[in-house]
């Protein structure tokens, strides 16, 4: 392809050198001028290259020598906009590189000291950078997101395992702030291996897997009912008739009562309990 160029420029000289010859002056000179714009149109396509917004370009001498120790010395890369190159390095279309952020999202289940498993949900992004295209491209994305996944799976694994399970909920934010550390200390690390920024951190939420939630759930539940019952045995009501309509009132508090509600004045279990309470002592 280069052979053709430079055969190309040698005959539009060739063919302005006659014609300038052979045409009247005012019009060789115009010509002359003519295809002398082409021929450097035509010569700086080799020369120069444009790269689009938020994308870079790695560029690849042909002619240079690579070493062991310096594997990427004939790569270099190029940012947005119009750049010299020589022609003897090569511009290929995959290259380019995006250099908008990537996002990853993660969803994680760590083991707290107490035993009940915490749902994690936290996230990174990067770029690449621009100077360390050639580490950037000798990986693929899977390897880069898995690297970094593992980086902060390691440490919030030991963080949750040696907190008890409200620590983990009341720390959070001294969780992602230690989270947020790890790839600080191992930038060097991430640029060498992956020629990438780490840009952001974040620790979204922190949660009691769904077992446990029930688990909790149920105890507020039965605490409820109890703390019903008693309500029932001071005004006079047999513990055991008590205790049942404390149950009732458990189960209607998930019911619609809004027509309760504008009867009775009340909100809840509370209207509910309210409801039952006068129920009950009519009845006596």
């Amino acid at each position: 392809m280069r052979t053709f160029a430079f055969t190309s420029l040698g005959l539009i000289a060739f063919a302005t050198f006659w014609l300038t010859a052979l045409l009247p002056f005012d019009m060789a000179w115009i010509l002359g001028i003519g295809l002398a714009t082409l021929a450097v149109s035509y010569t700086l396509r080799w020369f120069l290259v444009s790269v689009p917004e938020a994308t870079a370009l790695l560029l690849i001498n042909v002619l240079g020598k690579t070493t062991h120790d310096n594997p990427f010395s004939n790569q270099r890369g190029v940012g947005p906009g119009l750049h010299f190159k020589w022609p003897w390095e090569q511009a290929k279309i995959g290259n380019y590189i995006n250099l908008r952020l990537i996002t990853q999202d993660r969803e994680e289940d760590y083991p707290s000291k107490a035993g009940p498993m915490m749902k994690v949900k936290w996230s990174f992004q990067y770029r690449p950078r621009v100077d360390l295209l050639p580490h950037y491209i000798g990986v693929d994305e899977t390897t880069i997101n898995t690297g970094i996944a593992d980086m902060g799976s390691s440490f919030l694994s030991r963080e949750i395992s040696g907190k008890k399970v409200t620590e983990v909920k009341s720390k959070q934010g001294e969780i992602e702030k230690g989270l947020q550390g790890i790839y600080e200390v191992e930038e060097r690390k991430l640029e060498t291996l992956y020629g990438i920024d780490v840009m952001q951190v974040a620790l979204h939420d922190v949660d009691y897997e769904a077992s446990y939630q029930e688990a909790l759930a149920a105890k507020a539940r039965a605490n409820r009912i109890r703390e019903i019952s008693k309500g029932f045995a001071k005004d006079g009501v047999d513990p055991r008739e008590a205790k049942d309509t404390a149950l009732v009132v458990a189960k209607q508090a998930t019911l619609n009562i809004n027509k309760d509600k504008q009867e009775i004045g009340g909100e809840g279990m509370e209207a509910v309990a309210s409801f039952l309470t006068a129920l009950l002592k009519n009845r006596r």
